[in-house]
């Protein structure tokens, strides 16, 4: 047998036992150094002024069965050098794939000041034949040495920012069903930049990665992802670091012997956790070195736990990982009523919740939550459509879901956030999003089905109510409906548009499903807008959701019919004369429930002088202020929106109506704070406001950067509407206090609203008042045209105000 044909029946033998396990990675590293080093002898390579150098990974002795073999020639010259291919050419007909460069000490300072690539090499270098003081003086002038320089410094800094963009193309390792185990986040190439930081801080990696506090766990992280690359390259017998759905069976069988795919997948994301907390240790204390681990201490009691980890109320950064440590060596007794309580508290807010259930995915603390969403991270559906086990594709339609309601896809989903904005409990589909697929760890055959009763649970545990609980549980088994519908038949259909509605049975939730499937598909993919939502899915879906809008699910009930049957439920001898005086506007508009409670106030206003509120607050949605003012004063409007404004009322809609006998009927329907006033309170607040008289001057406060971050036109305009009153529509951004200040404005004018319109779709306001003058008729003039456009312009543009 000739010299090329025993090094190769020895290199596949190394192969062979790297990928079964039966050696480590520097066994095939031994097997190949004995190899380049007698080419390299024979070659003149050993004498004085002359090196072989092994780089990268070859120099890490970190090698798999189709490694690249990383060698740079150094020479003092570049005149006289020995010959490089009588090393290469023996490589080559071994089938290696040789990654080679000549260079001297100056070419090495040259080509490390541009690429990075070959600089971060330079710090894994290993003299394999040669001239060692040679090899120190390449290194001192490429600034790999000494260590720490002004130059390794440059390169960590480089190598942060590379993580990042590594993360962006390649997903996250610890989440992903067909992860890259190299590239990805939390693969190996993390482990080696970590270690590369390190060393360019002139730490030793080997002596100071044991030392962190996530460096064992890391370390045998990598270990493991080493191994499952070496049969990774066996099974697919060539150069790949994807581990796609065919290999999963192959790798397993050499990994994980007598367990299923799952389990081998399940411990490729615990390796890829551990390393990627490692090099979050590394990244948040650079540029200085990470400090020695000290344990962490637990919360003493759950109110501490809850005070540390509130989520602010306008959104923040994700939780502290300082705060999440100590949370994951409290006791359980004191972990579970905190995380329930912060996280119960979070859905409600206008604030990105999902941030906090992925750190508690990326900490394996979802367990905490419900025993089912632990299983659900490590569940793998064998499906060509999700790139996610179950319980982060969970999280991720949670966040698609968030950065739609926060209005961050303002541009690019501009219908989908003007539904989101409108949902009257954002709530609910939060916690449908992240349940929806919870059904496939119990029945894989009817997930939806399953998934309903993991939703309600998931709804009871996290605080909703059992009407919202159940909700959600209907969005959950009805979650598929409307995708099935537009992408099997015709959405255009009126045939298809009334199956749509009849599956939902009322807008609220048409727009509930629409904006729930946006969350499901979008969220199959790593990045920004996943590869199930394609444009013709979306033409196809919101195609079918403004068909079915069109549908009405009964023919419409006449005027006369509308009296009747509010006659019928007042029940009162004077019914008839009180519902003969409803506007046509008001009994159109007003749903019938909320309407027999203003005509019963009606009643029984005369009696009294601040008027009489009401405020309904039911099982889900929001909050109802109703009002009737027998004798209402001008700035009757500008001080009962003025008074929710204080008491932190969000106003989504608003309506107001002017009765012939003289009195107004007001409703609003809005969002509460958190948490909620009693209801007393609200009425107190609203009858001392009401008799207050004028509103006084507005107090400005700092605007809300980040809800201008999206842009949103205004446009004011002022027409005639009959001859008795004129038309003011508003459209503009949506902020805290717009209501109480375009109000205010109106009263500073002298003009009475006798009927309003007020919509909040997104970051959008839509408001339409009918006005009068002091003389009761419609605003006449240019110029007094152009004085109310313009104050209405001032009022917008102004800071968000309160009322002193």
């Amino acid at each position: 047998m000739t010299r090329v044909g025993a090094w190769k029946a020895e290199l596949d033998g190394a192969r062979r036992a790297l990928a079964e396990g039966r050696i480590d990675p520097g066994g095939l590293a031994d097997v190949l150094d004995r190899i380049v080093r007698e080419l390299a002898e024979d070659a003149g390579w050993h004498r004085p002024g002359r090196a072989v150098v092994a780089l990268g990974g070859y120099g890490r002795r970190d090698m798999a069965p189709r490694s690249d073999v990383d060698l740079l020639f150094l020479t003092e010259r570049h005149r006289g050098e020995p010959d490089v291919e009588a090393v290469l050419y023996p490589l080559w007909d071994l089938g290696l794939e040789v990654g080679h460069a000549l260079r001297t000490p100056r070419d090495c300072r040259d080509v490390a000041r541009t690429d990075l690539t070959a600089a971060t090499a330079l710090l894994d270098a290993r003299l394999l034949c040669g001239d060692p003081d040679l090899l120190a003086r390449g290194l001192r002038a490429a600034g790999a040495a000494p260590r720490p320089s002004r130059r390794t410094r440059a390169w960590a800094r480089a190598v942060v920012a590379d993580v990042g963009t590594r993360r962006t193309r390649f997903g996250e390792v610890s989440h992903l069903l067909e992860p890259h185990v190299k590239e990805g986040w939390g693969g190996l190439r993390d482990a080696h930049a970590a270690s590369w930081v390190l060393a360019c801080l002139g730490l030793d990696p080997r002596q100071e990665i044991p030392r962190l506090a996530s460096g064992p766990r890391a370390l045998e992280g990598a270990r493991f992802l080493a191994r499952v690359r070496a049969a990774l390259h066996a099974a697919a017998g060539r150069k790949t670091d994807h581990l796609t759905f065919e290999h999963h069976e192959p790798v397993a069988r050499l990994v994980t012997p007598g367990f299923p795919p799952g389990e081998l997948l399940a411990r490729v994301h615990r390796a890829a956790r551990g390393i990627a907390a490692l090099w979050e240790e590394v990244a948040q204390a650079f540029p200085r070195p990470p400090g020695r681990p000290r344990p962490p201490t637990g919360f003493s009691s759950a109110e501490e736990a809850r005070t540390a980890l509130s989520i602010r109320r306008r959104g923040g950064p994700a939780p502290s990982p300082i705060a999440l440590d100590r949370l994951a060596a409290s006791p359980g007794e004191v972990r579970r009523p905190a995380l329930l309580r912060v996280l119960g508290e979070g859905l409600r807010r206008r604030a990105p919740v999902h941030l906090w259930f992925r750190a508690l995915l990326d900490r394996e603390l979802l367990g905490d939550v419900d025993p089912l969403l632990a299983r659900a991270a490590e569940a793998v559906p064998y499906d060509a459509r999700h790139a996610f086990t179950v319980g982060a594709h969970g999280v991720e339609s949670l966040a698609a879901f968030d950065r739609l309601w926060l209005g961050a896809l303002e541009d690019r989903e501009p219908w989908l956030t003007r539904v989101a904005g409108g949902l009257a409990a954002p709530w609910i589909v939060r916690v449908a999003a992240l349940a929806h697929d919870l059904g496939k760890c119990l029945d894989p055959d009817d997930h939806a089905r399953a998934g309903a009763a993991a939703a309600r649970r998931l709804g009871l545990t996290l605080g909703l109510s059992p009407p919202e609980a159940e909700e959600a549980a209907r969005l959950v088994a009805l979650h598929h409906a409307l995708p099935r519908l537009a992408f099997r038949q015709d959405p255009e259909d009126p045939r298809t548009a009334a199956e749509a509605w009849e599956i939902a049975g009322t807008p609220e939730r048409l727009d509930a499903l629409v904006v729930l499937a946006y969350a499901d598909l979008a969220a199959t993919h790593p990045g920004p807008v996943g590869a199930t939502w394609t444009p013709w899915v979306r033409g196809l879906l919101l195609a079918l959701h403004a068909r079915a809008h069109a549908t009405p699910a009964a023919p419409p009930l006449s005027e006369a019919d509308l009296r009747k049957r509010l006659a019928a439920r007042i029940g009162r001898p004077d019914a008839g004369s009180l519902v003969h005086e409803v506007p046509r506007a008001e009994l159109l508009q007003v749903p019938l429930d909320l309407l027999e409670r203003l005509v019963r106030m009606t009643a029984r206003a005369p009696s009294s002088d601040d008027g009489l509120w009401e405020v309904v607050t039911p099982a889900t949605g929001p909050v109802e202020v109703l009002g009737v003012i027998p004798h209402p004063p001008p700035w009757a409007l500008s001080a009962a929106s003025s008074a929710l404004s204080r008491l932190g009322f969000d106003v989504r809609m608003f309506q107001v109506h002017a009765w012939s006998r003289g009195c107004l009927h007001l409703w609003f329907r809005c969002l509460p704070p958190d948490p909620p006033p009693p209801v007393s309170r609200v009425r107190q607040a609203l009858a001392q406001a009401l008799g207050a008289g004028r509103p006084g001057p507005r107090r400005p406060r700092l605007p809300d950067r980040r809800a201008e971050a999206t842009p949103v036109a205004t446009r004011v305009s002022l027409t005639h509407g009959s001859p008795v009153h004129s038309i003011l529509e508003v459209v503009c951004r949506d902020r805290a206090g717009l209501l109480a200040d375009l109000t205010a404005a109106l009263d500073d004018l002298g003009l009475r609203v006798t009927q309003a319109l007020v919509t909040t779709q997104g970051p959008q306001a839509r408001d339409v008042f009918h006005v009068q003058d002091l003389l009761g008729g419609r605003i006449e003039g240019e110029d007094k045209r152009r004085k109310v456009i313009d104050r209405v312009h001032e009022a917008i543009s102004s800071l968000p105000s309160e009322r002193s």
